[in-house]
């Protein structure tokens, strides 16, 4: 008799509906634990020194009961509260972990945290100052990086500490005068502070690392551009260092004075092109009923020609060149690259 409730559930699970229903249900992803509650009470601002130790309390009770069926999701977020909670070795090894599942590398927009955990595991295993670590990180991580990849996360390192500061307290305005809140919100809650928190500690320290790395990867200099029977015209140059012997140009027009971005600008030699920042407004173009239209238009496929044969001539140049869309001139070819040995890219010019 004392068999018989086993006997009856035996013979349940070996029927084929029970046994179609336990597979499905072994399928099916465990879910994140979500819906469970803590207790908080946020300060009302960013500058509340008792935000520090609020973040860290609400990472430590996080920590034991945040769950994810996303491995690399969960390893992510892992790192995050530990570097929260103050335990670097552990928030490293989960960020090195996380790398090894991405072959070897992170996303852009990951990259800085692996740059804060290790910087921060090196001031405490050597004893040596935060700069002096971060300072150390960089050197050692950015320089490796593509072009492309190094600007990227440039621009990244560079956004404005405010930014982060005041999606914090966009959180903590959400929160303020909430008693409870779930594992998904503390975490989201833990994450601002994180961002927030790392960025006023290195923002300090990266522009002055940003020059050095840009400075070891492109050429910059001021030029004179002559071209026949008009005036000298001021242009900025920037070339890729490593690149090939001659490269394609991109043309920009940008009157003196006028800010652009930098960045936009590197982006184009970090991707191989020689840039050619000409300090003068680009030429309007020449409508159909304008007075002396065809003068107009002799004018203007004589300075592109003129423009295209000076960047055709100079030792970095392969003969091509990119105008602007707004500005390329209809029927002006590249002017022939002229008939010398290739040679390593420089700044001087003719």
């Amino acid at each position: 008799m004392r068999n018989e409730p086993r006997t009856r559930i035996r013979r349940i699970c070996a029927t084929p509906a029970c046994r179609w229903l336990l597979l499905l249900l072994a399928c099916l992803p465990v879910p994140a634990v979500w819906s469970q509650e803590l207790d908080l009470h946020v300060p009302a601002s960013t500058v509340d020194p008792a935000l520090t130790s609020t973040m860290r309390d609400l990472a430590l009770r996080l920590l034991p009961v945040y769950q994810d069926n996303d491995t690399e999701r969960y390893l992510d977020n892992l790192a995050a509260l530990q570097m929260v909670t103050g335990n670097w070795p552990s928030a490293w090894e989960q960020r090195q972990e996380l790398m090894e599942r991405r072959n070897g590398t992170s996303p852009n927009n990951e990259r800085p945290f692996d740059l804060y955990a290790r910087a921060r595991v090196l001031e405490h295993e050597q004893g040596i100052s935060f700069p002096q670590a971060w300072n150390r990180v960089f050197r050692l991580t950015i320089p490796r990086l593509p072009d492309p990849d190094a600007l990227e996360l440039d621009r990244l390192l560079k956004t404005p500490v405010y930014q982060y500061r005041n999606e914090l307290q966009t959180q903590l305005d959400h929160y303020r005068g909430q008693s409870r809140v779930t594992v998904e919100s503390g975490l989201r809650l833990v994450r601002a502070w994180l961002a927030f928190d790392a960025w006023r500690t290195f923002a300090p320290l990266v522009p002055a690392l940003v020059a050095e790395d840009q400075d070891s990867r492109y050429q910059q200099a001021d030029v004179a551009v002559k071209l026949p029977r008009q005036r000298a015209l001021s242009a900025h140059l920037i070339l890729p260092r490593g690149a090939p012997e001659r490269l394609p140009a991109q043309l920009i027009f940008r009157p003196a004075g006028q800010i652009g971005d930098e960045d936009d600008d590197l982006a184009l030699a970090a991707h191989g092109s020689a840039v050619v920042i000409l300090q003068v407004a680009a030429p309007p173009p020449v409508l159909p009923k304008q007075r002396h239209h065809r003068r107009a238009l002799r004018r203007r496929a004589a300075f592109f020609t003129a423009l295209t044969r000076w960047i055709g001539h100079q030792p970095w140049s392969n003969g091509h060149v990119d105008y602007p869309s707004e500005t390329a001139p209809a029927g002006t070819s590249p002017a022939p690259a002229p008939g010398k040995q290739p040679r390593q890219p420089s700044l001087q010019h003719k």
